[in-house]
């Protein structure tokens, strides 16, 4: 990343620049960037648009974010409601709110609790999701996949305004790892070494090669040990 290291970008109230590269990016108030951005760091608040691609080593935020390209974070810590016309891509995302994304989405590490419509895969070393609406994926794989439904919390009450259909739910095509915990998930394959199926669970057929553990309370319609 071929940043312009002496040069920082410092945006407040209602504002607009242009895209280009900086040592660091701040955004606080409605503020809208037109074209591709590299930072070492970037932060948001507030109400963030982005017309073109971004590329930061970290990036915070907390608000409504949109950005119209492929975004790229080392590091991504994003609080509120996030819409990606491109991919994602990171090292460790961690995310409270609502997240849409029309590509993919990979990481080596996913912490989040909330709500996701990604529009291809979710693909992460560990995934820990907690569930607060309905999400969807086209597929999810990773080493380590939890998905349980979140504790209602502080961000709960917020969450409801952001978040459509507030119920826990994930549904998904296909969901493979090493270690897969789910709850309240519904798919049409889930393959893994050890498997949970917990409560609220509606699989088509699970692929499992050393343990199945299925709740009572989820169905599971075929059982295949590889």
């Amino acid at each position: 990343m071929m940043l312009a290291e002496h040069f920082d970008l410092a945006l407040n109230g209602i504002s607009r620049a242009a895209g280009g590269a900086y040592r660091s990016v701040k955004m606080d108030g409605v503020c809208k960037i037109d074209g591709d951005v590299q930072a070492q760091e970037i932060a948001i608040n507030g109400v963030g648009k982005i017309y073109g691609s971004v590329d930061a080593r970290k990036l915070e935020a907390a608000g409504r974010v949109t950005v119209a390209g492929l975004l790229t974070a080392d590091q991504a810590r994003l609080e509120g409601q996030f819409t990606v016309s491109g991919s994602l891509r990171g090292d460790k995302m961690e995310l409270t709110g609502a997240l849409k994304v029309d590509g993919n989405c990979e990481a080596e590490e996913v912490v989040a609790n909330g709500w996701i419509r990604i529009g291809g895969m979710l693909n992460a070393g560990r995934i820990d999701f907690g569930l607060i609406g309905s999400s969807r994926a086209q597929e999810i794989g990773g080493s380590s996949i939890e998905v349980r439904r979140a504790e209602r919390g502080a961000w709960a009450h917020l969450l409801q305004k952001v978040i459509p259909s507030f119920d826990p739910a994930l549904e998904a095509r296909l969901i493979e790892g090493d270690e897969v915990k789910l709850e309240a998930t519904t798919a049409a394959i889930v393959r893994g070494d050890r498997v949970v199926i917990g409560p609220g669970c509606s699989i088509g057929r699970v692929e499992y090669k050393t343990e199945l553990i299925v709740h009572p309370n989820a169905n599971v319609k075929e059982r295949v040990q590889l």
